[in-house]
């Protein structure tokens, strides 16, 4: 499940700074309901333009304007944090692949 919400970014950033593309494992998610409020936590933060998490993945996507893109990343990892969730790197999240149905066999 993929939800993308879009949101207005600021006028001041758009002309001055690039978009940054922050891709990011999300861990401790366990339903819609967590990717809502994950998404809502992400879109909340400055300069950001879209903030797309899938459940299925455990990772986020999300689209902003900011100068510093180590600050960018530091706001959105503690806006996971806020939220009640763990952020962890997209390299973290790739690893994890694991059957969702455990003991079900697979033909």
């Amino acid at each position: 499940m993929t939800l993308t919400a879009v949101s207005t970014r600021p006028a001041d950033l758009q002309a001055s700074s690039p978009p940054i593309q922050i891709d990011l494992g999300i861990g401790g998610m366990t339903c819609a309901s967590c990717v809502t409020r994950v998404e809502k936590a992400l879109r909340k933060q400055a300069g950001v333009s879209e903030a797309s998490v899938n459940l299925a993945t455990e990772t986020a996507r999300v689209m902003l304007v900011a100068e510093d893109e180590a600050q960018a990343l530091a706001r959105v990892k503690r806006a996971v944090r806020d939220a009640g969730y763990e952020p962890r790197s997209q390299e973290a999240a790739d690893d994890v692949v694991e059957p969702r149905w455990h003991g079900v066999p697979h033909s």
